[in-house]
């Protein structure tokens, strides 16, 4: 699988939003969604995703994107 399709990495091949945990998980799932529609399915058909934060202090700025 292309690193691309599982990380923040933008359009330019940079990490978007770095240090920005809420940036990084919005840019990882729109990265995720086409590589999904072309498999046949979509976001609804994921049941879990594991995500590693650095700093479990800065949890809460991804709970509203995981939700």
């Amino acid at each position: 699988m292309d690193r691309q399709l599982t990380t923040a990495t933008g359009a330019d091949g940079r990490i978007v939003g770095p240090g920005n945990p809420h940036l990084q998980t919005v840019q990882a799932l729109k990265n995720i969604d086409p590589a999904l529609r072309a498999a046949g399915a979509s976001m609804s058909h994921v049941a879990r995703s594991p995500m590693l934060l650095m700093n479990i202090d800065r949890w809460g700025e991804n709970e509203a994107v995981l939700a």
